[in-house]
């Protein structure tokens, strides 16, 4: 069983889980730059819809990363998109501990942590996934 899990591991294309992990904080930032210059500040009367929309759209996005490491790799996206979930996630919980440690860090530390990095770990699988069948059928237009 180890063996297997070493063979499959060995299989793993390099380059698509770099792109993905490189494509994790690119989303991100882009995330905050949205959320903190787009969004108005004052409450409007299509203020809800908006924030329902944004957080539909940035669900999605967290999708990219995964699905950029599945259509690279072609084969074993959910694999792919899992590790690039697992690196970014690792990667970007290491970073918020050390820049927000006052803030993120409370009396919740762990559940954070564990809550951020399978949400991260989720998202890339199920993007890895897709662009694996993104990358087998083609749809032309």
């Amino acid at each position: 069983m180890v063996v297997r899990a070493e063979k499959m591991i060995s299989k793993l294309n390099s380059k698509a889980i770099v792109y993905g992990v490189i494509t994790y904080p690119i989303v991100y930032v882009a995330y905050v730059a949205f959320l903190n210059v787009l969004l108005p500040d004052d409450p409007g009367p299509y203020i809800d819809w908006i924030y329902a929309l944004f957080n539909i759209v940035s669900w999605i996005g967290l999708l990219l990363p995964g699905y950029f490491a599945g259509r690279i790799a072609q084969e074993k996206g959910i694999l792919h998109g899992f590790v690039v979930g697992i690196l970014a996630g690792a990667g970007s919980s290491a970073f918020f501990a050390f820049v927000l440690s006052e803030q993120w860090l409370g009396e919740s530390a762990v559940l954070n942590i564990v809550y951020y990095m399978t949400f991260i770990t989720f998202t890339a699988s199920v993007g890895g996934g897709l662009g694996q069948l993104h990358a087998k059928y083609r749809l032309a237009a």
